[in-house]
């Protein structure tokens, strides 16, 4: 048994991203030319990129499982973020 069995290396990335950006034109279709802040949009593309190369899966943006791991990674994004106490500093660094 080897990963591509499991589908690893089937795909290029650039197919990957290919489907992504046909996705993202939709989604932004969904709009109809009404105004509105694509932060959202644009931020599920790049993760959309990656999920499918690690889970080999495409989401929805409104799946909720997708959404949920994008808010993780943002919350540990801001964690990391933060500034550290010179103590804490010490004991990492020990």
């Amino acid at each position: 048994m080897t990963l591509w069995n499991f589908g690893v290396g089937k795909r290029s990335i650039e197919d990957r991203v290919q489907e992504e950006a046909h996705c993202l034109v939709e989604e932004l279709r969904k709009t109809s030319g009404s105004p509105c802040d694509p932060t959202f949009i644009l931020g599920c593309a790049p993760c959309n990129v990656i999920c499918s190369i690690i889970f080999q899966n495409h989401f929805d943006y409104t799946d909720q499982n997708f959404v949920n791991l994008l808010e993780n990674f943002n919350e540990n994004l801001r964690i990391y973020e933060l500034p550290m106490d010179p103590g804490e500093v010490r004991i990492l660094s020990s």
